[in-house]
Formats: C-alpha cells, sequence, structure tokens
C-alpha cells in the first residue's frame, strides 16, 4: 500500500525517525493507526455506555418529552466538539 501525507505529517513522521523513536516511517504511521484505532473504541464505548444510561433513564420513567430544540442543541454541541477534536473527551 501506498500512501500520500500532507507536508506537516511527512515532518512529523520525519522528526520521529531522525529522533530515533521510531526505526522506519512505517513504525510511526503503524503506531498513528493504533492509536487511531484505540481513539475510536474509547469513543463508541463512550456512546454505548451513554445509550445505556439513557435506556435506563427511559425505563425509570425519567424521560423528557421529545422537543426539537434540544435534538438543535444536541447536534450543535456535536458540531462543536467534532470541530474542538473532542469527541472521546466530552
Amino acid at each position: 500500500m501506498e500512501i500520500e501525507l500532507s507536508p506537516e505529517a511527512q515532518r512529523v513522521v520525519a522528526e520521529k525517525v531522525a529522533s530515533g523513536e521510531f526505526a522506519a516511517p512505517a513504525d510511526v504511521v503503524e503506531a498513528a493507526v493504533r492509536l487511531l484505532a484505540a481513539y475510536d473504541a474509547a469513543y463508541w464505548a463512550e456512546v454505548r455506555a451513554e445509550v445505556a444510561a439513557s435506556r435506563t433513564e427511559i425505563a425509570a420513567g425519567l424521560a423528557s418529552p421529545f422537543d426539537p430544540a434540544v435534538i438543535e442543541r444536541v447536534k450543535a454541541e456535536g458540531r462543536r466538539r467534532v470541530r474542538g477534536g473532542d469527541l472521546a473527551t466530552g
């Protein structure tokens, strides 16, 4: 597989190899992919936990009636989090 990296990513990879932290560029990319997989796993674990908590609240009768304004606030918060890059930390 061949990949094309941005100049910034190329600089980071080159620095990591030059520092001796990694033996080769492929090692840097492998580590980055592992971190991305771990990030994704943590994100989806958080989503599943939130869904489970919501189901518990609904079962306990703690749910509120549907309100479109709440949906818009949730969507706006999600967009803010995506822009801020803090999906896993909330």
